[in-house]
């Protein structure tokens, strides 16, 4: 296990790269950086001995620990490849695409994309309100989802710089992200409900949705079936109020230390 200070204040997400070879983090210091993943080959003697622990083989564990230096599983460069300046607010998500492209969302109600071979903002995209979830289209990475507390998800085409489609999904957005496919997006909400929406065309149709936590289903939208839920919601928090409840969770302890386990990208969690 590998501990270091990555950020000043909390880190709200963490990303691994498509390739697996890069860790972007991001937090409330408005920063991005993006951290080197090595490979070494005394990495594999770690593994070896993580096995041979696990079997209680202690006769072949003494010998694995008397070649496993102190620094085996540092998985990460000490001193992050790149460190993007631009956002002046808390950044909230994160997203990579297949070429190495990545989108940053922020408190300060923008998106930024970055490349990890070079140092500036490519693009800014701007909206009316905190965005809080962006995601690349897995099928085509000129195009990403971006979803705001302004209760809108939208679809956007990069190279144009405009917003194809987007749809009023009545509640503040909490998390959007495409199927693995790219045909259908997920959306969650601060109420707790998860609605599906085809992507198809670039153009959101709404399929589904699940109220999490309750046992039944809403379907509607296609074949006759009811339309999308209305605006009939929970009261909308102000924007004060949501500051407020974020201070309150970096005062409860919440730091800029980013831990890592070898050989596990899986355990990254967004806010």
């Amino acid at each position: 296990v590998q501990s270091f200070q990555a950020h000043n204040g909390a880190v709200w997400t963490m990303k691994f790269s498509v390739c697996g070879t890069m860790l972007a983090t991001a937090g409330q210091d408005g920063l991005v950086k993006i951290w080197k993943v090595q490979h070494r080959p005394e990495m594999d003697v770690a593994l070896l001995h993580g096995a041979a622990a696990a079997a209680h083989d202690d006769d072949h564990l003494h010998k694995i620990e008397e070649r496993v230096p102190p620094t085996a599983l540092h998985v990460f460069d000490a001193t992050p490849m790149r460190v993007y300046r631009g956002h002046k607010a808390d950044v909230l998500d994160l997203s990579w695409s297949r070429s190495r492209f990545l989108l940053s969302s922020s408190m300060d109600r923008t998106v930024r994309l970055w490349h990890s071979s070079m140092d500036e903002c490519l693009r800014i995209f701007s909206h009316p309100d905190f965005v809080t979830a962006i995601d690349f289209d897995p099928s085509d990475d000129r195009f990403f989802l971006s979803g705001s507390l302004d209760e809108k998800l939208r679809m956007w085409n990069i190279p144009a710089k405009t917003v194809d489609d987007s749809v009023d999904v009545h509640e503040m957005i909490t998390a959007a992200r495409f199927m693995p496919a790219g045909e259908t997006c997920a959306v969650g909400t601060h109420t707790g409900k998860c609605r599906f929406y085809s992507c198809e065309g670039n153009t959101f149709e709404y399929v589904t949705q699940l109220d999490v936590g309750k046992s039944s289903t809403s379907v509607g939208g296609r074949a006759g079936l009811p339309a999308a839920p209305g605006a009939a919601t929970a009261p909308r928090m102000s924007t004060d109020t949501i500051l407020e409840q974020q201070s309150n969770m970096t005062n409860d302890g919440t730091s800029g230390t980013v831990a890592g386990a070898q050989g596990d990208p899986s355990t990254s969690k967004g806010p």
